[in-house]
């Protein structure tokens, strides 16, 4: 940090820092889609092939996290596609 963060910046950064170590702790459904907005963290299932519903996810700013699991390497390459 360069010195320029507020309190309130930084407790920002650890909370979404801690959001993300839970994410990634957390046990994985395939065909679902975990994505943290503020300090929440939700679950949901696939749409389809999931496509149109990480879209969705992307388009609203207030979802900083999005971490889908998939059991088709099909929709996991054209998910990476649309995301690039």
């Amino acid at each position: 940090m360069n010195g320029k963060h507020t309190a309130e910046t930084v407790e920002k950064y650890a909370a979404r820092k801690s959001l993300a170590r839970t994410m990634r702790e957390m046990s994985k459904e395939p065909h679902t889609v975990s994505h943290v907005t503020g300090s929440e963290i939700t679950t949901t299932a696939l749409e389809d092939d999931g496509v149109d519903h990480i879209e969705s996810l992307l388009e609203r700013t207030e979802v900083w996290r999005i971490e889908p699991c998939l059991n088709d390497i099909t929709a996991a390459v054209e998910i990476a596609d649309t995301v690039s």
